[in-house]
């Protein structure tokens, strides 16, 4: 997107005589989840994308800061996107799939593909640190 939405709002205009009218017009305002970028971050939103969160309990409990893996996204700093989203997606190109074809046909596909996806991710990264010791 554009990272803004036109929304009907009242808006306060003044003339040079120095009165002032209240007018319905559209306003472009900035979209709340995106913050003006254009596109939603995937991030995952508990630990915004590190992987790691501060453990509340433990850190009260001894007094520095204790860490531990984020509960959310499993350390993996994003959060799967559910079958919904992807069926929205999905629902553009085939515009007449119906609930049956979609559990039955696409929704494992889509989740076998975005497992693998995660497989090769991990497998990536387990690489790169081995390169980079």
């Amino acid at each position: 997107g554009t990272g803004f939405h036109n929304v009907l709002r009242e808006v306060v205009k003044h003339s040079r005589s120095g009165e002032s009218v209240i007018k319905e017009e559209w306003v472009k305002e900035l979209c709340q989840h995106c913050h003006g970028k254009g596109e939603v971050s995937t991030a995952c939103r508990g630990c915004k994308g590190k992987g790691i969160v501060l453990d509340e309990k433990r850190t009260r409990l001894h007094g520095v800061p204790v860490y531990k893996i984020c509960g959310r996204c499993n350390g993996n700093r994003f959060s799967r996107l559910p079958t919904t989203l992807a069926r929205h997606h999905v629902q553009k190109l085939v515009p007449d799939l119906t609930d049956y074809q979609w559990y039955k046909g696409y929704a494992d596909v889509i989740d076998k593909l975005v497992t693998k996806c995660w497989q090769e991710e991990a497998y990536a990264e387990a690489q790169l640190r081995k390169v980079t010791r």
